[in-house]
């Protein structure tokens, strides 16, 4: 089996390699400043890199106002490999493919229509990976990891899945069965966490941050809202692995529907639609909203749970950025609903004029956890 990532690289190597995934494009010259090494064993891995084929030149730069030899520009190479990222959910995957640049390939959604046990998830699993890949049409010998982001209880060095409720999984050794199967290095991770990884490794200027960071993520399939921590640059899962566990219960829309029955919405257009779909995503509720007397009264159900979420939080964190992603990436949404109240909330409570931190919706949207599933293997490639 091609290893990719086993190319024992050493520290001054993947650091360089690194702070040129981050600048894009650099000299030799400004890598020689930015990491105070000399000159000429910065020439020395550049042309090492440059041999094993993970950095290209892309192009020649400017000239210093003295004049002299245009300096080449270094950049990594983001056909020398590329890895998987999947969000698994109750019914349905989210995956995405990057390269090494962290460029997305393609992303998509698939719905699953069957009973999971741990033997029938990684065949599924097994099978969209390798569609993935044709679909792009890639050579399967170039992908180098594939992370995998599971609802639950999950041990990440052993790469077991201890308990998932959602996908009704328990004490099952993951990794060990995925991997005889894909013959690709595999990690797996809990999903709010790898969100988390997403935010710490993709956000360039939080990577040498100290402050918590705190990640809240909203899954409209698994129906549950879940953290991650990144403390002094590290993910922080607890004592057992269960840090970021959500026991506050979100309101199911469907539960909703039965508990409050009323006259004056029996001809709501949204609760036909509800009912005659079986359920609604997150979008379309709040699409809803202006013509719905039902979406409405349920988002502020909702939102309560999210904003003394929110509240709970940052009151007990209280973390430099709060990153916010799953489908709640909306900025509108962010800061119609949930950032007056949360504030307002907090300055009540703390009877001064509390400012919040840094809110940062998720730039990939409804996937950054698959993205953050993928950098399992990104942040072990450049770190």
């Amino acid at each position: 089996m091609l290893n990719l990532l086993n190319l024992n690289l050493s520290d001054n190597s993947k650091t360089i390699l690194n702070l040129i995934r981050l600048r894009k494009e650099i000299s030799a010259a400004d890598i020689a400043k930015t990491v105070t090494l000399q000159p000429s064993t910065v020439a020395y891995i550049l042309k090492s890199l440059h041999d094993t084929e993970l950095i290209k030149i892309s192009k020649t730069g400017d000239s210093t106002s003295k004049g002299g030899k245009k300096p080449l520009l270094w950049s990594i190479n983001p056909d020398y490999g590329y890895f998987t990222g999947i969000e698994v959910m109750r019914s349905s995957i989210r995956l995405v493919i990057t390269n090494l640049s962290g460029e997305i390939l393609i992303k998509y959604d698939e719905s699953i229509d069957m009973d999971f046990t741990g033997d029938t998830l990684i065949l599924f699993l097994n099978n969209a990976i390798r569609d993935a890949v044709k679909r792009i049409k890639y050579n399967y010998a170039r992908l180098m990891g594939v992370g995998i982001a599971l609802p639950g209880i999950v041990d990440e060095i052993e790469g077991k899945i201890h308990i998932s409720t959602k996908l009704n999984i328990q004490n099952f050794p993951f990794t060990n069965e995925i991997e005889k199967l894909t013959e690709k290095p595999v990690a797996i991770v809990n999903d709010a966490n790898a969100g988390a990884l997403g935010f710490k490794w993709y956000a360039s200027d939080s990577q040498q941050s100290n402050l918590p960071i705190l990640y809240i993520t909203y899954n409209n399939d698994n129906d549950d809202l879940g953290t991650g921590l990144i403390i002094h640059g590290q993910l922080y899962s607890g004592a057992n692995g269960m840090a970021g566990e959500v026991i506050d219960k979100l309101p199911n829309i469907q539960e909703f529907q039965i508990h409050h029955k009323d006259k004056n919405i029996e001809n709501d257009a949204f609760l036909k639609k509800l009912k005659r779909k079986g359920n609604c995503n997150f979008d379309e509720i709040l699409q809803s909203i202006p013509q719905s007397a039902f979406a409405e009264k349920y988002i502020k159900a909702f939102n309560q749970v999210i904003i003394d979420e929110f509240a709970r939080l940052i009151s007990f964190i209280d973390p430099s950025v709060i990153y916010v992603g799953g489908d709640l990436s909306s900025e509108a949404y962010i800061q119609t609903f949930i950032i007056p109240k949360v504030q307002k909330k907090l300055q009540n409570h703390f009877n001064f004029n509390y400012r919040l931190p840094k809110i940062i919706v998720s730039p990939f949207g409804k996937y950054d956890i698959c993205m953050g599933a993928a950098s399992l293997f990104i942040h072990e490639f450049y770190q």
